[in-house]
């Protein structure tokens, strides 16, 4: 049997393996920050870090009869999320490419169907970069792109002044700007940033 790097992870690995769910519950309390950290600064999605940290968790429950066998849990778990999350990376960008041919058919037909499918992609590609705005960034963004109201109406809306929803506006669009561009879509940022409110 590997001995864990600490005592107190020892004891928890140990009784882990025994399946208790308090030890794994006092695990995912000291970890779970540090590593959704390292998740985050990855996907730049809060949605996609979370589902990250609880598939890891999720596989050190799984895993937990050989937990006493690991020497550093942290580094056990730190792999798990790295591992995880590269995954995630490579089949957002696989399927990314893979719907890449379907939109430059539409680009070039401009066919309503494909008009469609490429609208489709794009709104599926905004909600992903949406989710990883702030809570008041998001009711700003959609009161503008869906509502059509100005920064003095959204204002009046939630209670702030129009220069703090300019902000709001300014940091939602930058960061809309950073996740798209990820994903190597110009012509997405270009429609989506650019034409709807400047």
């Amino acid at each position: 049997m590997i001995l864990a790097d600490n005592t107190e992870d020892y004891i928890l690995l140990n009784q882990l393996a025994q399946g208790s769910e308090y030890a794994f519950q006092v695990i995912f309390e000291k970890y779970r920050n540090h590593l959704y950290n390292v998740a985050i600064s990855y996907v730049k999605s809060p949605y996609v870090a979370e589902e990250i940290i609880q598939d890891s968790f999720m596989k050190l429950w799984i895993n937990r009869a050989e937990a006493k066998n690991i020497r550093s849990v942290e580094a056990w778990l730190h792999t798990v999320v790295k591992n995880l999350t590269f995954n995630r990376l490579k089949k957002i960008a696989f399927d990314l490419k893979r719907k890449e041919p379907l939109t430059n058919q539409a680009i070039k037909s401009g066919d309503s169907s494909d008009t469609r499918i490429l609208e489709e992609e794009n709104n599926w590609l905004l909600q992903h970069a949406v989710k990883q705005l702030s809570s008041q960034q998001k009711k700003v963004f959609f009161l503008a792109k869906e509502e059509g109201l100005t920064y003095q109406k959204i204002g009046e809306q939630l209670h702030l002044s129009p220069l703090t929803v300019k902000k709001h506006m300014s940091r939602a669009l930058i960061s809309l700007r950073t996740f798209l561009k990820n994903y190597d879509k110009k012509f997405i940022i270009i429609l989506l940033l650019t034409s709807l409110f400047f």
